[in-house]
């Protein structure tokens, strides 16, 4: 699928959600918010205790070793506390937009999914803690081989200076690479949360085969301008986050196979839970327009069969079928009220049960041949007198 694709497909998706994710993101924001003032306080108290304030304050606050000691275990433990929260708070926004995307049921209260047996959280943490480290290592990469380099003896300033170059873009499009092949881990962490954090890094690789470019263009410069705007403005970023979350989203149950469950009934791929497959399975024949004695032959559903012969017909249910009397006819006060008589769909099923029947004791008799001669005109026969009763009951 194409991004601009992904694109649309999560702008429809999202209409008339927007108020979910927008009031989702603003409670998960004063959460984190409010942990990030219990840390900035754990900072001012040991600072304030360590005499480090005395000339802003205007006072002579003395150092005290045990309360500044408190004080560091205290901002230390509040930094840790607030990270795994906004971690598992991530998650949760994660589930929401799944949820949403897959045509499930969602709510506000999916940010806490984190917080909820069987969503396994550490798992999320681990793949978290594990970026960062490869982010730390991609930035300081640079830093240390620009350090190094003019200091290597033999070489001058400008080979130096071209190396560090070479080397940074080396590094560069290594990262891209790590990233992109990992760009569905949290994704798949989140939609199947029984998966192993190193089976989640492989099938994160599995599904981005062929797809790393279109996954770099998607996170880098196709919201290029949303980048810029958030930074311009940080209260756009309540709808641009959704809008490139929901696209992130698009793409994975693209790769994933089960683009299907997305409630967008402009897509023409998307279908409903009921009609749609399940993966794995095989999929339903396609019924060609046809009359119901050859999709019979093609042992096709009978009564869809019959909608393609008569649109009008109501098939939806038992006690909106006429029902045949004892001489096989229709009465009309149980024909469905249009202008046309319909056919009971029920009927062309008992036509080829009844030939059915006809034709084994021939069979078992070694008469088949005549016996199937004698069958294949059994149905025009019935197909002639039921448009008979058909032209009688309309008139």
């Amino acid at each position: 699928m194409k991004i601009k694709e992904c694109k649309a497909i999560a702008r429809k998706t999202l209409i008339g959600r927007y108020g979910t994710l927008i009031f989702a993101g603003i409670l998960a924001g004063l959460i984190v918010m409010l942990f990030s003032t219990a840390v900035a306080g754990c900072a001012g108290f040991t600072l304030y205790h360590a005499g480090l304030l005395n000339s802003r304050l205007d006072r002579n606050v003395p150092f005290s070793l045990p309360l500044v000691s408190i004080g560091v275990v205290a901002f230390l433990a509040m930094l840790l506390l607030t990270w795994i929260i906004s971690i598992w708070l991530d998650l949760g926004k994660k589930k929401l937009m799944l949820n949403i995307c897959r045509g499930r049921k969602y709510g506000v209260g999916d940010i806490f999914y984190g917080f909820r047996a069987g969503s396994r959280p550490w798992n999320y943490l681990l793949a978290g803690l594990i970026f960062l480290i490869i982010l730390l290592v991609f930035s300081l990469l640079p830093v240390i081989l620009g350090f190094c380099v003019p200091r290597i003896p033999g070489i001058n300033a400008r080979t130096a200076k071209w190396a560090v170059i070479g080397i940074d873009a080396v590094i560069v499009l290594l990262a891209l690479y790590v990233f992109t092949s990992f760009l569905f881990v949290t994704l798949i962490l989140t939609d199947k949360p029984e998966t192993g954090l190193s089976r989640a890094f492989s099938k994160s690789r599995e599904l981005m085969k062929g797809r790393r470019i279109r996954g770099f263009w998607l996170i880098t410069f196709s919201f290029l301008f949303w980048y810029l705007l958030i930074g311009v403005c940080r209260f756009t970023s309540l709808w641009v986050l959704p809008y490139i979350e929901c696209a992130m989203c698009v793409f994975y149950l693209d790769a994933d196979g089960s683009i299907w469950q997305i409630p967008d009934p402009d897509y023409p791929a998307v279908q409903t839970a009921a009609a749609a497959p399940a993966p794995g399975a095989a999929s339903a024949p396609v019924i060609p327009e046809s009359t119901a004695p050859e999709a019979l032959a093609e042992n096709v559903p009978v009564t869809e069969a019959v909608q393609d012969v008569y649109p009008a017909a109501d098939v939806t249910g038992e006690d909106s079928i006429p029902q045949q009397d004892a001489s096989g006819s229709i009465p009309e006060a149980e024909v469905i009220g249009t202008e046309t008589a319909e056919l009971r769909p029920e009927a062309f099923a008992e036509a080829a049960y009844e030939a059915e029947e006809a034709v084994l004791p021939e069979l078992r008799e070694g008469t088949a041949p005549e016996a199937l001669a004698e069958t294949q005109t059994e149905l025009p026969e019935m197909n002639e007198n039921s448009a008979d009763q058909t032209e009688n009951t309309g008139e």
